[in-house]
């Protein structure tokens, strides 16, 4: 599971332009009423249904079809498509961005979703494109329009993914063993002795943290290191320098392909058993070598240079169009064989890629394939172009399937696993009743029907009983059903008493069903035994005004349980709230370093831009506890705005005396 890092928002209620957010483990929305707060929640909440139900199976295959439509008459109630578009803007487009993690790398690549008018009586919105995007470089890794079937794959761009990939955990195995080696000497009946270190490994290990760090190595090994790095590459990048074996090739920096005229006599003498080759084959391609490297003209070492810079090129160059893989794509629903079939297969790769090769140099054509470039021709010269099996780096089969395809699947998990564990709290949660009905439509109600039915864990327990007893509600709560499970009942146990939720203030059974929610979240997310006490999983919650009602005092410790519920149990939060009690606390327990200022923003909404400012502003709370910058007016100086007019009022009474 993920947490939500990145949310874009286009042309949606009050977003005419597009607006970006990155999202921290603790996420605060402020603002007047009205400003567009829940435009953003509404926007992230619009998506559930559709990518919470994205289909995986064992087999790899992702079913997309849910994404091809948003329903925005569902629990929401916003209307359909013409009424969330904005107003102001005239475009017929509105687009959503979100992360699309490559492999392991989460960030800064983008998928942005185009949705239009759907053309029938519902009036919804219907995919019309969708884009992978690399935000560093603002820069098109693949494109699909859905109306022409028009798919653009940038190869390079992903191959250079592929590279940094590599080298980065080329560079963890290397620090994981460099430490493995020192803590072996010093462990004993598996423990770590370190007080045993010298002064001068102490230092080493902490340099060997110190870079893990850096490169953003953690507890969670990323995906691509058990999907697709193994013993048989892990010390080549795609271009290294310097290849294990000297005899596959001579030439100093590796193209994707190992053309055979890039070896030479004693190099295919080695190999030719290993790909069954004749000798007559072998000396038949010797020859053309010869003729080859004549008529070229140049040295090889430039030549080569130049071949790895024209392959770049024909690769961003390709544009794959299968229209009859496009043509019912609104009602494709294996996107498995979808993707399978934008791909090139291994085949339509080499042949087109070859054509456009030959388009550079002809003397390719004319030397090895008789001026005659066709499958036949490709088959019976397979040296020429043969993928080498034994870099992965260099076979074309796998970069495209292993790498891209995978990669585009486990974005697409991982959007699933974002939404499916997206969880919304409204402002109203509780219409006071003595008796809750079971059918009714309150938010108390379906938090009080999931602990029916589940079994409360015992850290989910205790989470429930701690918040109760530190917002002076009680000692302890009990739930209470029917003999035929139509009605329930809460009951708060206040030392050998038991009050019913209907007696207690308004405001304490607001914070309620929050603590009871987190409770069945916790327990969500609870550890397998094996895994120990380390919460891997994750989910986000959404909360509008948790202070509803409640008293400034009873607010601050809000903060302090959204972020033990961060640190502890791997819940992230956006907070839409009108509370300063809330942030103060916020900045009080970064600036005592009890959390970290990373882990916290602030963006601040206004209803209509002033003075060419946008109408939503990002504020960061710094070490010290300070804001990054001022809220816009009428939020924290509202307060001191009123007792300035008090002081001028109480002036002018003076200087009427």
């Amino acid at each position: 599971m993920a947490h939500l890092n990145y949310f874009g928002v286009e042309n949606f209620r009050i977003f005419e332009e597009l607006n970006s957010f990155e999202f921290r483990p603790i996420t605060v929305l402020v603002g007047a009423n009205s400003t567009g707060k829940s435009s953003l929640t509404k926007a992230i909440l619009s998506l559930k249904e559709s990518f919470s139900n994205i289909k995986i199976d064992q087999t790899k295959s992702i079913n997309t079809f849910p994404l091809n439509n948003i329903n925005f008459q569902n629990d929401l109630n916003l209307g359909n498509f013409r009424k969330v578009k904005s107003e102001k803007s005239t475009s017929k487009i509105i687009s959503f961005e979100l992360p699309f993690p490559f492999t392991s790398n989460p960030f800064p690549l983008i998928i942005k979703f185009d949705y239009q008018e759907a053309d029938n009586s519902l009036k919804n919105g219907q995919l019309i494109s969708f884009k992978i995007i690399d935000k560093t470089n603002n820069l098109t890794v693949l494109s699909y329009d859905a109306e022409n079937g028009y798919l653009r794959i940038m190869f390079s761009l992903m191959l250079g993914h592929l590279k940094e990939e590599t080298i980065k955990s080329k560079k963890i195995d290397e620090l994981l063993r460099e430490r493995q080696l020192i803590e072996a000497d010093y462990t004993l009946n598996g423990e770590f002795l370190e007080e045993l270190l010298s002064y001068e490994l102490k230092i080493k290990l902490k340099e060997i943290e110190s870079e893990l760090e850096r490169i953003d190595y953690d507890k969670e090994i990323p995906n691509f290191r058990h999907s697709i790095y193994n013993d048989s590459f892990k010390f080549h990048s795609i271009y290294s320098d310097k290849l294990e074996d000297p005899h596959l090739h001579f030439f100093p920096n590796s193209s994707l392909f190992n053309y055979s005229f890039l070896y030479d006599e004693e190099t295919l003498s080695l190999i030719k058993d290993e790909h069954g080759i004749s000798e007559f084959s072998i000396q038949e391609i010797i020859r053309k070598n010869v003729t080859f490297w004549q008529k070229i003209g140049i040295p090889r070492r430039d030549f080569v240079q130049q071949l790895k810079q024209t392959e770049i090129q024909i690769l961003d160059q390709l544009t794959f169009e299968r229209s009859s893989a496009f043509i019912d794509f609104l009602d494709l629903k294996d996107f498995t064989n979808l993707i399978k079939k934008i791909l090139p297969t291994d085949y339509d790769l080499k042949f087109t890629f070859f054509n456009k090769l030959i388009e550079r140099y002809p003397i390719i054509n004319e030397v090895y394939f008789d001026n005659v470039l066709n499958y036949q021709s490709i088959s019976k010269n397979v040296l020429l172009i043969n993928s080498n099996n034994i870099y992965p780096f260099k076979n074309i089969s796998y970069f495209l399937n292993d790498y891209v395809f995978n990669s585009i699947l486990n974005g697409f998990r991982t959007l699933n696993s974002i939404f499916k564990n997206i969880n919304y709290i409204p402002s109203v949660r509780y219409k006071v009743e003595r008796i809750i009905l079971n059918n009714s439509n309150s938010y108390l109600q379906e938090v009080l029907i999931k602990i029916h039915q589940v079994k409360l864990s015992n850290i989910s327990i205790n989470f429930i009983k701690k918040y109760i007893l530190i917002f002076g509600i009680a000692e302890n709560i009990s739930f209470e059903i029917s003999e035929d499970s139509s009605t329930s009942k809460i009951l708060l146990h206040k030392s050998d008493q038991k009050e019913e939720l209907a007696d207690i203030g308004y405001g304490i059974s607001q914070i309620i069903p929050i603590i009871l929610k987190l409770g069945l979240m916790i327990q969500a997310n609870e550890p397998e035994p094996m895994y120990g006490d380390y919460f891997g999983d994750s989910s986000i919650l959404i909360i509008e005004e948790p202070e509803t009602n409640l008293h400034p005092a009873l607010q601050s410790k809000l903060t302090d349980m959204l972020v033990e519920c961060y640190e502890k149990y791997n819940i992230q939060f956006i907070i839409e709230t009108h509370s300063e009690y809330l942030i103060r606390k916020l900045q009080y327990l970064i600036a005592k370093k009890d959390f970290k200022a990373d882990d916290a923003v602030i963006y601040n909404f206004r209803k209509v831009p002033e003075d060419n400012e946008e109408i939503v502003k990002r504020i960061d709370i710094n070490e010290d506890g300070e804001l990054s910058s001022d809220f816009y007016p009428g939020f924290f100086d509202e307060a001191l705005n009123w007792e300035l007019e008090l002081l001028k009022l109480k002036r002018g009474k003076s200087h009427l005396n």
